[in-house]
């Protein structure tokens, strides 16, 4: 990998990514295969974790602060899958410390409450509306398959994560978009855990979303008319 001297972050590397050279014939390799994505990040994390900030432009509408929040919480798709999976990873700590931290009102890298798609349309949300959701949407995911996340957690960090994940965003008004999963995954994560959910919320969102439906697998963005 290349080092820049001025800022001493690693810009890339020099050979063959370490990505293209697992052979993939197994669950073992599979999981080796996401380290190898999961690794190179390690010396972009924030100091409390609960960001992540990589080299180079991310041509992305909303600022920096929201992209460095996707930076931590994008890879936890593959991380919460690895571990639910019965795989291991090293570094596995360090995104149960920045979700512990970026819903940590105290924190100083606090990731914010969702508001109403209302307010986010006007003033627009301090991580940006879409990059919120989305964070909304895999922070529910991972809590659901992979225990160690809630698990961690002291009484006063599970209700951090019940004010940030399952309060704030049951009070908040919802495009009548796909975005309901988000909330479906939210509700989701808290049930499994034994945290404060809405079962209420979790079956209206549910039977809504089943009218997208179009048949064949196949399920539509929003109401029929809606085309994206």
């Amino acid at each position: 990998m290349t080092q820049d001297a001025t800022t001493g972050m690693v810009l890339g590397y020099d050979a063959v990514h370490p990505f293209a050279k697992v052979k993939l014939t197994d669950r073992a390799s599979v999981q080796e295969l996401l380290r190898t994505l999961l690794d190179p990040l390690e010396p972009f994390f924030s100091p409390g974790k609960a960001r992540v900030r990589c080299p180079g432009a991310t041509a992305v509408r909303f600022d920096q602060a929201a992209s460095e929040v996707e930076g931590i919480c994008r890879p936890l798709w593959g991380l919460a899958c690895l571990l639910a999976g019965g795989g291991e990873y090293r570094g596995t700590g360090r995104w149960v410390e920045g979700v512990k931290a970026g819903t940590d009102p105290e924190s100083g890298e606090y990731w914010g409450y969702p508001r109403d798609n209302d307010q986010r349309m006007v003033e627009m949300c301090p991580l940006g509306a879409v990059a919120e959701m989305c964070v909304v949407f895999v922070i529910g995911f991972a809590l659901a398959v992979a225990p160690v996340f809630w698990d961690s957690m002291s009484e006063k960090e599970r209700e951090n994560m019940e004010n940030w994940l399952g309060n704030s965003i049951n009070e908040k008004n919802m495009p009548n978009t796909n975005w309901l999963w988000f909330r479906v995954f939210a509700n989701l994560g808290l049930k499994k855990n034994g945290g404060k959910f809405s079962q209420e919320r979790l079956d209206s969102d549910i039977e809504h979303l089943d009218t997208f439906y179009r048949g064949d697998g196949w399920s539509n963005d929003g109401p029929e008319g809606i085309h994206r």
